[in-house]
């Protein structure tokens, strides 16, 4: 691949996103290379696996690749991520970023830009980056996941509330997520008790499977199937080999339905603030300053005591 633009399936594909994606795909080199000296399994998903079966590459509008994994393969790349990755690259996840509350885990480059302007008060790393997300074992019936995930719920109410400012219409609700996170011992404990309702749950599902994270109030409606991960192809995507899994129809089709007609979409990271040359922690500052006195007041009246 070159950095020259070009136009795909009716769609302009400017330099800087070729540059971009030139730089996700080789920190996806990088993070397949520790997945296989460490035996981790790990999978295309969502857009990017959409691109590797119809596109072969890219979808011409998407701007990140998606990937994901295991419970169990997500607990063992954790362990090895910080002597694997060394800057500029940086694994991001609620364990190794002491501000950062997302349910999924990323893979960073952390001498560049990548940010979403929702997050531009946010002092979690926001350099390029990969997603990868993590299936976990979902209880067997569904009256036992209603219970779980509204128990879920409530915990994920709080880390919500986390780094919410005073100035918020709710701000009993800040301190109440203040005294709670702070009773658990912390952000990722609190985040851990969470997730531990179903890492405890007595009676799982021995088949189905699915991506929990923060998204407790939105009860996961894509479950997936254990048997379509059963295997893994490697396929082509733009100048590299991606894994696939062996059953990406039955993913692809319950993510998308008909996903071999090519729709048009937006990016949910088509205004996001892009700078493949400078590290976030110039352009942050830069962005806060440039910002009205009322959000600066709001973010320096935030919770923000969670860090170690």
């Amino acid at each position: 691949m070159t950095a020259q633009e070009e136009t795909r399936n009716g769609f302009l594909v400017t330099s800087e996103r070729k540059r971009l994606w030139m730089m996700l795909m080789e920190m996806v080199e990088k993070l397949l290379e520790v997945c296989k000296k460490h035996d981790i399994k790990i999978w295309a998903d969502a857009g990017t696996l959409l691109g590797v079966i119809r596109h072969k590459g890219f979808i011409p509008w998407d701007d990140d690749i998606d990937l994901i994994m295991m419970r169990e393969d997500y607990e063992r790349l954790l362990k090895v991520a910080p002597q694997e990755f060394k800057h500029p690259y940086f694994f991001q996840a609620v364990e190794t970023d002491p501000y950062y509350y997302r349910g999924h885990a990323q893979l960073r480059r952390s001498d560049t830009t990548a940010i979403l302007p929702c997050f531009i008060w946010e002092d979690f790393n926001q350099g390029v980056f990969i997603d990868i997300f993590i299936m976990d074992d979902l209880p067997s019936t569904e009256d036992q996941r209603k219970v779980a995930f509204a128990d879920m719920e409530k915990i994920r109410d709080t880390l919500n509330f986390a780094h919410v400012s005073f100035l918020s219409r709710r701000p009993l609700k800040v301190l109440h997520a203040d005294r709670e996170i702070r009773k658990a011992g912390g952000l990722v404990n609190q985040y851990h008790r969470m997730l531990e309702v179903l890492w405890n749950h007595p009676d799982k599902h021995d088949k189905e499977m699915a991506c929990v994270g923060f998204n407790t109030w939105q009860y996961p409606r894509i479950k997936m199937n254990k048997d379509y991960y059963s295997g893994t192809v490697y396929m082509p995507f733009e100048d590299i080999q991606l894994p696939v899994p062996t059953g990406y129809h039955d993913v692809l089709s319950r993510l998308y339905g008909d996903y071999m007609t090519p729709k048009e979409v937006p990016s949910m990271h088509g205004s996001i603030i892009l700078d493949l040359e400078r590290p976030y922690t110039e352009v942050l500052p830069e962005l806060r300053k440039k910002a009205p006195l009322i959000d600066k007041l709001k973010y320096s009246l935030r919770l923000k005591r969670y860090k170690p």
